[in-house]
């Protein structure tokens, strides 16, 4: 009976010796997957808190560049608005069209776009639109890019031009300038 025992030890020396070993090289490895994984979630979190950075210096930038252009934009409108009126600029230099006031340099063009109807109250201008039966189809559907080209800005208001009737539901929106860069331009 002893013999059997010995025997079994025996295997089991063997086998434990190759397991410890095996197991060794496991813990190694897991270390060193452990080591690396937390240098691979550190170099992860940094370069996530650089490009946060820079994408709140890019926002920034953006901001300035919008801000600027806003300026910019204010300050031409207001120069060439105040010269028409001053007669510095006479009508010879401005193309003028139903949308918009055009002046140009070498550069670019700066258009004054002309304030038109803009919808105010969606649920006036709907009722507005199904009393008088403008521009409604069979099915009570309202074509409102029609309905602008059929009015006109008189006094401040908006206007039916057929009727001269004040469209309840619009606005006037606000004149605006918009700057069309020219190819080749300094």
């Amino acid at each position: 009976m002893n013999n059997l025992i010995e025997s079994d030890d025996n295997i089991f020396d063997e086998n434990f010796e190759e397991q410890v070993s095996m197991d060794a090289m496991f813990e190694e490895e897991l270390l060193n997957y452990r080591e690396a994984k937390i240098k691979a979630e550190r170099y992860i979190k940094t370069c996530q808190a650089v490009i946060s950075n820079y994408e709140t210096k890019i926002s920034m930038a953006k901001e300035r560049i919008d801000s600027m252009e806003e300026r910019t934009k204010l300050m031409m409108y207001s120069m060439i608005k105040k010269n028409i009126t001053k007669g510095i600029v006479g009508s010879e230099s401005i193309k003028e069209n139903d949308k918009c006031y055009m002046y140009s340099i070498p550069s670019a063009k700066f258009l004054i776009i002309k304030p038109e109807p803009i919808v105010e109250n969606e649920e006036k201008l709907g009722k507005w639109m199904l009393s008088n039966k403008f521009f409604t189809d069979h099915e009570g559907n309202v074509d409102i890019k029609k309905l602008r080209e059929e009015c006109q800005i008189i006094n401040g208001e908006v206007v039916f031009k057929e009727t001269g009737e004040i469209v309840d539901g619009m606005s006037v929106g606000e004149e605006r300038l918009e700057i069309k860069l020219i190819k080749g331009g300094k």
